[in-house]
């Protein structure tokens, strides 16, 4: 289990910081002895495992997903580890443009025949799609949000009118021209 390999790296890290370490006789509730760790450093490589396992033991957590550490990790797991941990702190994209599809309905009508032609862009998807694999198993990311806090229509006169055009239930593609990057991140959490 994750969660109990990261205790122990945990402990293993503040002894090698230099902690003080106290030993207690727990039936007799009094202390035995205190000794001081001052020797040996961690390596690089030690360092790398246990800064990976403290990113499992996160994504663990804020995905709530109990997580065994298989013996070899795939090329595959290491991008999803990388992609869950940028998306728990923001993923920043630069793109030249963005297309997006609507569907023509009698409750966006008038708000999309009088959009402005630069705005911002914001949609909200109940997970991320499609979901990242971790040693396995598919991850439920929860709601994720994508952002462009300025973005311009494409031929917005033509955009527009092809909108217009369009019966209800038609799908309209719309080019936006992201001005400035677009932002892929969770969603907060309600609570």
């Amino acid at each position: 289990m994750v969660r109990q390999i990261a205790k122990f790296t945990d402990a293993v890290k503040l002894l090698h910081s230099g902690a003080t370490v106290t030993v207690w006789n727990l039936e007799r509730e009094h202390q035995l002895f205190n000794f001081q760790m001052n020797e040996g450093k961690l390596t690089d490589a030690q360092k790398a495992s246990y800064e990976f396992i403290a990113d499992l033991r996160q994504i663990a957590d804020r995905f709530n997903l109990d997580l065994k550490l298989p013996e070899d990790v795939s090329d595959s797991d290491f991008e999803a580890i990388s992609f869950l941990k940028g998306l728990m702190q923001g993923i920043e994209y630069n793109s030249d443009y963005l297309t997006i599809t609507l569907a023509k309905s009698e409750t966006n009508v008038e708000a999309i025949e009088n959009l402005a032609p630069v705005m911002a862009f914001r949609t909200e998807h109940e997970t991320y799609e499609p979901k990242p694999t971790l040693f396995g198993h598919q991850v439920n990311t929860g709601p994720v949000t994508f952002t462009i806090n300025q973005a311009e229509i494409s031929d917005y006169e033509a955009t527009l009118a092809a909108f217009k055009a369009a019966q209800i239930g038609d799908a309209v593609p719309f080019k936006l021209i992201p001005r400035g990057a677009a932002r892929l991140e969770l969603a907060a959490r309600n609570g």
